[in-house]
């Protein structure tokens, strides 16, 4: 089944979609609806700060309006322009930003996406809390690479495009900091046993 917008014209594609966002209020409230969880989980795992996230999702939508007509779906898929945009905005972000960045309890509670029981949440927490913690440890490009991945879901060569990197390069990249990351939950995992 074809979904449709107001004007009964057929979303065959995010190009198509973003083309028509322009001037069709339905059509850019689905490209909304459809990136804000993802943009907003994007700045979450980049910034660590439920706030300055809420902060950095509306500042990526308003540009999105701005540079909406300027997209070109010939040079990028639009999920990977988007976060393109994001991307550019979490690093101004951390450009103007004076102090280290924590991992507040209202992260953990944002990052939980299902509504477990106490015990299970109090894991989940404590789990969430570890992977900040060994991302913190990694560079700035692996944690961009990696928040691009598995908090955007985007594959290695939209993260190829935004990044300049070759694919085979984001793969290797991406490789060698899960091995990192799970060398770090490792060790932590060990020092919480003794």
């Amino acid at each position: 089944m074809t979904q449709t917008t107001q004007n009964d014209q057929p979303l065959n594609d995010e190009s198509e979609l973003a083309a028509r966002a322009l001037a069709d209020p339905a059509a850019f409230t689905k490209l909304f609806d459809r990136y804000f969880p993802l943009v907003h989980k994007y700045a979450l795992y980049r910034v660590g700060d439920l706030t300055s996230a809420d902060d950095l999702t509306s500042e990526v939508f308003e540009a999105l309006l701005t540079a909406l007509p300027r997209y070109k779906p010939d040079k990028a898929p639009f999920g990977a322009w988007i976060f393109g945009i994001a991307r550019h905005a979490v690093n101004d972000h951390h450009r103007n930003r004076k102090n280290k960045r924590e991992v507040h309890s209202e992260v953990m509670e944002q990052l939980i996406a299902n509504d477990p029981q106490p015990e299970e949440a109090s894991l989940n927490l404590e789990a969430e809390q570890r992977l900040l913690t060994a991302l913190k440890q990694l560079s700035g490009r692996e944690k961009d690479i990696i928040s691009l991945k598995f908090a955007a879901n985007l594959t290695n060569r939209q993260i190829a495009k935004l990044t300049t990197l070759g694919e085979s390069h984001v793969g290797v990249i991406l490789y060698r900091s899960m091995q990192r990351m799970r060398q770090l939950l490792n060790e932590m995992e060990e020092y919480d046993e003794r």
